[in-house]
């Protein structure tokens, strides 16, 4: 995995100060522009960044939560959860629903 996909439930609560060559990407053109170009490292709050589509440009997908968690998540039976993610399905609808975390009020 060469590349990176960071998402953040609260946009306050991404790091300010990020290591030289990472980038943040707030708005949806933003975030959806550094995907088509193959940007290696992407710290992003936006919710339609998320797609099983990451995995097979290459990405590694970390969940950010308000709460401090940070889980990765890969396609196949995660241990934690005990749901089976397979490419296709509806990433951002599935985090949103709190499948891999729960989510701040």
């Amino acid at each position: 995995m060469s590349r990176e996909l960071h998402w953040y439930e609260d946009y306050w609560k991404m790091p300010r100060n990020l290591p030289r060559g990472q980038s943040f990407f707030i708005g949806h053109y933003q975030t959806q522009r550094a995907l088509r170009y193959g940007v290696k490292c992407i710290h992003t709050d936006q919710d339609s960044a998320l797609s099983t589509s990451l995995f097979e440009q290459g990405y590694g997908v970390f969940l950010h939560f308000a709460s401090g968690k940070v889980k990765e998540i890969t396609l196949g039976a995660d241990r934690e959860t005990g749901h089976d993610l397979h490419s296709g399905e509806n990433l951002m609808e599935l985090v949103l629903s709190g499948v891999f975390g729960e989510l701040s009020d």
